[in-house]
């Protein structure tokens, strides 16, 4: 991006003009210095290391499985915000319900999942007594929880936390921080912490009157989550139809619509404005019932429900994994690991 030319280049070579701008790119995982995190660790960030995550644990498992069943793994999830939240949950009943009939030769007793978090609490932004819900959720579901602990170096074999201890790892999933891409240093517009955009109260970032940066990229107090991003987005462009026709710009007035998090089947936190925190199967169900909501077109939302609901009423007889290809030795053709869905 070049804000005095007011062109932005892509990368086949292409320049495209512009009179007004957003910025809506996103940011990428903070690793925060960490020796060997981004080197040793699994980010959650985008779809596409979702799916390198999901691969790599199948692939160890079935190795496991295959060559030392007695041996057993060990996750180390790093950060208790909502992502390392339900990843440990999700982890949680993969163990607790899936493994004995993917991997019946693994013994759950002997899968280790360990919960980092530096903080005091999990889910900070939260009210305490979620707080209290959720650890205890995840205590009671098998998840090992280190509060108060920072990582301090990220092996291939594991991690090392504050006190010293080495915490023996098959996979480290990194679910703490975020930062604005490299490539946002270069464009010219002015970055605090995190590297991410500073903007005004309307969204505009500071010193450009026609450029505005939304989501995640814009530094904001508030929370790094959809529903900012997304009015956010419907403001900016009400800001440029403002300018165009000549009217004034206003500030961005966000309507926080509450946070929630799901800890697993039956079971997560819902803090939603005028109404008194709550936890449980009903947090659980107003989660489902918005991320279904959200699908595109009545179609998708029907066969999801419907899917959902299968799930939920059979969920032991018909557990789920979802696994790709599973990494070969060179020189051996690869294999499909075997998988429903």
């Amino acid at each position: 991006v070049d804000p005095k030319a007011q062109t932005v280049g892509l990368e086949n070579g292409e320049t495209l003009r512009y009179d007004y701008l957003i910025l809506a790119t996103g940011v990428t995982t903070n690793y925060f210095g960490v020796p060997g995190a981004a080197e040793h660790s699994f980010a959650l960030y985008t779809r596409a290391e979702a799916l390198a995550m999901r691969d790599r644990l199948f692939a160890r498992l079935e190795e496991v499985a295959t060559n030392r069943p007695a041996a057993g793994i060990s996750v180390v999830i790093v950060g208790g915000g909502p992502t390392g939240v339900e990843m440990a949950g999700s982890l949680s009943e993969l163990r607790n319900v899936a493994q004995s009939v993917f991997y019946p030769e693994l013994d759950p007793d002997r899968t280790r999942i360990v919960l980092v978090e530096m903080a005091e609490h999990l889910l900070t932004p939260f009210i305490p007594r979620l707080r209290k819900y959720t650890a205890r959720t995840l205590a009671k579901r098998g998840v090992e929880l280190r509060l108060s602990t920072t990582v301090k170096e990220v092996r291939g074999d594991g991690v090392i936390v504050n006190d010293g201890e080495f915490i023996l790892a098959d996979l480290v999933i990194w679910a703490s921080g975020i930062k604005a891409a490299d490539v946002v240093s270069g464009w010219g517009f002015p970055q605090g912490k995190g590297g991410r955009i500073e903007v005004d109260d309307g969204l505009c970032v500071k010193g450009f009157d026609n450029v505005f940066a939304v989501g995640d990229i814009a530094l904001t107090p508030l929370p790094q989550v959809a529903q900012p991003a997304l009015q956010g987005g419907k403001h900016a462009g009400r800001q440029i139809a403002a300018l165009v026709s000549g009217e004034p710009t206003k500030p961005f007035n966000y309507w926080d619509k509450g946070i929630l998090a799901v800890i697993g089947r039956s079971s997560g936190v819902a803090q939603i404005k005028h109404v008194p925190g709550f936890a449980g199967l009903p947090a659980w169900l107003v989660w489902i019932f918005i991320h279904i909501v959200y699908l595109l077109d009545n179609r998708n939302r029907f066969s999801t429900l419907v899917n959902l609901s299968v799930r939920y009423i059979f969920w032991r007889r018909h557990p789920v994994a979802i696994v790709g290809e599973v990494p070969t030795p060179a020189g051996q053709a690869p294999t499909q690991s075997t998988s429903t869905s």
